[in-house]
């Protein structure tokens, strides 16, 4: 598979790089964290702690409310139809050898635990190139 793009101006072959382009793990162990307040024109207004695979990792009724924090992360979290505000931005540890975080090719980051990963390719499909 070839593949040719425009670099600064010149053609370049990408082939022989294109797979560590795809798909570069992460060397570090932390997670980083993104901290939203929702800003939706309703009553519900949490704050929600969400990792780079857009899983919700723990929740706050409000900003003054205490965490709470989910043994697993939340798939099912969806910012559609939802106004959010960013708050800050922190890193945790992540401890648990069974979780490897990937940069995919568009620089998103997903998570693989358990052989499974949280890329829309293996929602989709039940594989994808980050499992390989």
């Amino acid at each position: 598979m070839v593949k040719i793009a425009t670099f600064l101006g010149k053609m370049v072959d990408f082939s022989h790089y294109f797979s560590i382009i795809v798909c570069i793990v992460r060397s570090n162990r932390n997670m980083k964290i993104t901290v939203l307040q929702e800003v939706t024109d309703w009553p519900y207004k949490g704050v929600y702690h969400v990792n780079g695979s857009n899983e919700l990792v723990a929740y706050q009724a409000s900003l003054k409310a205490p965490e709470k924090v989910f043994k697993n992360p939340i798939k099912q979290f969806s910012k559609s139809h939802r106004k959010f505000e960013t708050i800050r931005q922190y890193e945790i540890e992540n401890n648990d050898p069974n979780v490897i975080e990937v940069v995919g090719s568009n620089g998103n980051v997903y998570t693989i635990r358990d052989g499974k990963c949280s890329c829309p390719g293996y929602t989709y499909r039940g594989n994808c190139k980050h499992v390989k």
